[in-house]
């Protein structure tokens, strides 16, 4: 409930009448009556009194556009009480005594004043209104668009399109629905000295000629440039729409005439310094061109100009303000690497600096403050990222750096790339997907001779090593690592299996020193397990995979290696738990078309017991390779021995030598046919 409905009156400015309402109703018996506890009511004049002594201009107007905006807040502030408006006709005679005098019709207050009348608090008439109100924009809508959002707010039109256009015609809807949502970039704000009976052909022509400039419809535009021009000449938009003109057609010295005109309006109209300071450079008017690229540059504090920098910087050079130009090139050229003229200029600036010439008191690069508040969050969050190593390893960590301002300004892609990658070639230990994430974002290795090309001082043959070859460890391990010996630990590691793999001496002094200073690292354990393979110290080689799998027990290297370790040492029964681990990894079908990985898988079926499943890999291998005179020998026995059979266990030696176990068997055959034979004949047999 509003302040106003406590103290029963409506909103006003008069302090006399809000102090007698409230004399009237802070006595007991009108309180009651009135069902307000005195708290309620005397918080109730404080805020009616507080808001009929602020003016309108102190309103918040943003707020205009918040969905649970308070009309009356913003126009209990009226200059006067607008109750007599209480019919269509009187409301639509007020827009339009509003609308047709000048000095009102660009300011909020009349409006507000008018959102005040008391037809607005007849329900019953609000739809016709809002109608008549529409029909009198279509054909008077000149109004700046914070009128417009000021009447959406309170008439609720672009929430209630489809609504309206079952009573008016789609076009004036949508023409309407237009000016609220896509107002044209045209102010209202040079207007106050034309004749108010030729305001709107004004205004009419100058947005024909707008339009026809967007458009570049030439003939049009100029016929209403000139009308407009004819009637008032003191509007810095339609002498900015002049200049313009002039300057797509090339006319370089009538668009400077217009733009100096513009600025004497208005001296500090940003695009009216800019075109004037580029125009003033374009006519080798250096020393005049720097008073007005500086001011614009000075005035540009939430944006970046490159264009007008390349302008004041071509304007120093050729002022022989050298130092300041050669500031703005080495800007220009982190800005714009792929710049060749950047390039040349530079250089041409750099030979013309005598090595004696004194760098004292250098101003400092223009932009460089604008420049720094982008590039120093950025470099904060790199070096926050890379100090803590679970971000360092995380890629969501480095997707927040992507989503910082620097990533999302256009202008400053290069600045932004080249700081990503200095940082990253310079700094070691940074993994692989992290390094992947990145080139997904800046697309790097479809690029790479350009990179070579821009970046002749950046590391881009380390960037692209990274990119190319896989990382043979992993960090997965490493969050937990005590940040002081985290680089440590990982050049051990890396020492230790590089030694490892080429079989150096030092590879167990190594992986000691590393073990000494972090021992929950699963890779270190599968280095020490490769170190013991490699010296054929099989049961300590199983003891570090196994540890390995502690830590990661899904680890597919530490799995495979173990399978074929505990066939090695002919522990079958545990080796089959390692090689079912293996088939059921997602590499799992290629392993079982592996003919070594078959014949470990067969065998140690075959010496569990498990004949079933051992004749069935056997008859794989031998499929996939039959050329191996063991599977006959090993499916003939199992076959044997599944049908009743009595067969002695194979020997695992066959493997290795097929040939030898069958003379053997052969011989030993025809010794118990000599020895039935002998029997047969001294009739021992029976």
């Amino acid at each position: 409930m509003s302040c106003w409905t406590v103290l029963g009156i409506t909103p006003t400015k008069n302090i006399d009448k809000i102090k007698e309402a409230y004399s009237n109703l802070s006595n007991s018996k009108n309180c009651n009556n009135h069902n307000i506890d005195f708290k309620t009511l005397k918080s109730a004049y404080n805020k009616a009194l507080s808001l009929a002594k602020v003016s309108i201009s102190d309103l918040n107007l943003s707020l205009l556009g918040s969905s649970n905006y308070d009309i009356l807040s913003a126009v209990i502030n009226s200059s006067m009480d607008s109750k007599s408006i209480d019919t269509i006709e009187k409301f639509i005679i007020k827009v339009d005594e509003i609308y047709t005098n000048p000095l009102l019709r660009f300011k909020l207050e009349p409006w507000i004043n008018l959102l005040t009348s008391a037809i607005l608090e007849t329900s019953s008439s609000i739809d016709s209104l809002n109608i008549e109100l529409i029909k009198y924009l279509n054909s008077h809508k000149y109004l700046p668009n914070k009128v417009y959002q000021l009447l959406n707010s309170k008439f609720k039109w672009t929430s209630n399109k489809i609504k309206l256009k079952t009573k008016l015609s789609s076009e004036l809807v949508d023409s309407l629905i237009n000016c609220i949502e896509n107002p044209l970039p045209l102010t209202y704000n040079y207007l106050d000295g034309i004749n108010s009976e030729k305001l709107d052909e004004y205004l009419e022509l100058r947005e024909k000629a707008y339009l026809s400039l967007q458009n570049n419809n030439l003939d049009p535009e100029k016929k209403c440039l000139f009308a407009a021009y004819s009637i008032y000449t003191k509007d810095l938009d339609l002498v900015k729409i002049i200049g313009t003109y002039y300057l797509n057609r090339n006319d370089n010295l009538m668009a400077l005439n217009y733009f100096r005109e513009a600025i004497n309006i208005n001296s500090n109209d940003l695009y009216s310094l800019s075109k004037f300071g580029h125009l003033l450079t374009i006519n080798n008017q250096y020393s005049s061109a720097i008073s007005y690229l500086e001011r614009y540059i000075k005035l540009l504090r939430n944006s970046i100009d490159i264009e007008a920098i390349i302008d004041l910087a071509h304007a120093y050079h050729y002022s022989y303000e050298l130092q300041k130009a050669k500031d703005l090139y080495d800007l220009l050229l982190i800005l714009r690497p792929w710049d060749l003229s950047i390039r040349f200029e530079l250089e041409s600036i750099k030979n013309k600096i005598s090595a004696d010439d004194s760098s004292d008191n250098l101003t400092i690069p223009v932009y460089k403050k604008y420049i720094n508040s982008y590039i120093d969050p950025f470099n904060y969050k790199l070096k926050e990222i890379y100090k803590n190593f679970s971000l360092r390893v995380n890629e969501e960590s480095w997707k927040e750096l992507l989503s910082l301002p620097i990533a999302s300004n256009e202008a400053l892609f290069y600045l932004f790339e080249q700081q990503t990658i200095k940082f990253i070639t310079t700094n070691k230990n940074i993994p692989k997907n992290i390094y992947d994430f990145l080139n997904n974002y800046f697309r790097w290795t479809s690029r790479h001779n350009e990179l070579l090309s821009i970046y002749p001082s950046l590391r881009i043959d380390v960037l692209f090593n990274k990119l190319y070859f896989n990382e043979s460890l992993s960090y997965d391990s490493l969050k937990n690592i005590k940040s002081d010996n985290l680089e440590e630990y990982i050049e051990l590691r890396s020492l230790a299996y590089d030694s490892v793999c080429s079989d150096s001496k030092n590879a167990e002094k190594y992986l000691n020193a590393a073990l000494n200073l972090f021992n929950g690292d699963f890779e270190l354990y599968k280095i020490y397990g490769q170190y013991c393979l490699n010296n054929n110290l099989y049961d300590e080689a199983i003891k570090y995979y196994k540890l390995a799998l502690s830590f990661k027990e899904d680890d597919y290297y530490s799995i495979c290696s173990l399978a074929l370790l505990l066939t090695k040492v002919e522990n079958y029964k545990e080796a089959l738990i390692y090689l079912n681990k293996s088939v059921n990894t997602p590499a799992g079908s290629l392993l079982l078309d592996n003919e070594d990985f078959l014949t470990k898988y067969a065998i140690s079926f075959y010496y569990t017991g498990n004949l079933i499943n051992a004749k069935k890999y056997f008859k794989k291998l031998g499929k996939l390779n039959s050329n191996l005179k063991f599977v006959n020998i090993y499916l003939k026995n199992i076959n044997d021995r599944l049908s009743g059979k009595k067969r002695s266990i194979i020997p695992i030696s066959v493997i290795e030598n097929p040939e030898s176990y069958s003379l053997s068997l052969s011989s030993k055959t025809k010794d118990k046919l000599v020895n039935f034979i002998t029997k047969f004949k001294h009739g021992f047999v029976s």
